[in-house]
């Protein structure tokens, strides 16, 4: 007798997962897949349709965990800056525990080849960041922070550097511990978000005098 059809899916999810964490990404076929989970490649297509709807539920459960992992840290009665201590800290152990995310991320088959897979994402980005958005929004009416930006420009740039601090991972073979960059992260943030005389933005470039 075959497995529960829901037991299985959840195989082929986490064995591409683990795939994707040693390989990358475009390397990986519902034969490799199948190969892994110990079963015929008809059994990967019995469950999803095509190897992108794979990748499909692939994304939605990393990020489903990503935020079930650092929600309750966003919603904390504690102040903002201790939020944002934890949200770093969260959403580091979570992606360390699971290196295939930002390989996912941050691949071809993403970015150009699926529309479906690049719409995802950007929702979780969204959704990332609206949650920034109101974390940094309520430091500055408790006057935690004074930083004269925006929430929205400076959540973008706290979305936009954990990013970056994942691909630096991914693309060094995840050579350093991963959860040793929170302190570091924590304190750029800070230091951003309590500044209240921010640098003037020119158009042109400053001439050395």
């Amino acid at each position: 007798m075959g497995k529960p059809s829901e037991q299985r899916q959840q195989e082929i999810v986490t064995s591409t997962i683990e795939l994707c964490a040693e390989q990358g990404v475009n390397k990986i076929t519902t034969q490799v897949i199948a190969d892994r989970v110990g079963v015929a490649q008809a059994t990967i297509f019995k469950h999803f349709k095509t190897r992108d709807k794979v990748f499909e539920a692939v994304l939605r459960w990393l990020s489903g965990g990503m935020f079930k992992a650092v929600e309750p840290m966003f919603k904390s009665k504690a102040s903002a800056d201790v939020r944002l201590q934890n949200v770093i800290r969260k959403q580091l152990g979570f992606a360390s525990q699971h290196k295939a995310l930002p390989r996912i991320l941050f691949s071809d088959r993403l970015h150009s080849d699926s529309s479906v897979l690049k719409g995802i994402v950007q929702q979780v980005m969204a959704r990332m960041t609206e949650a920034f958005t109101q974390l940094i929004r309520d430091g500055l009416e408790s006057g935690t922070f004074a930083s004269k930006q925006s929430p929205e420009d400076m959540a973008k740039l706290v979305v936009s550097t954990m990013q970056g601090t994942l691909m630096r991972w991914s693309i060094q073979d995840y050579n350093f511990d991963l959860q040793d960059e929170g302190p570091a992260l924590y304190e750029y943030f800070l230091q951003a978000l309590v500044a209240t005389d921010p640098a003037t933005w020119t158009d042109g470039l400053i001439e050395d005098k």
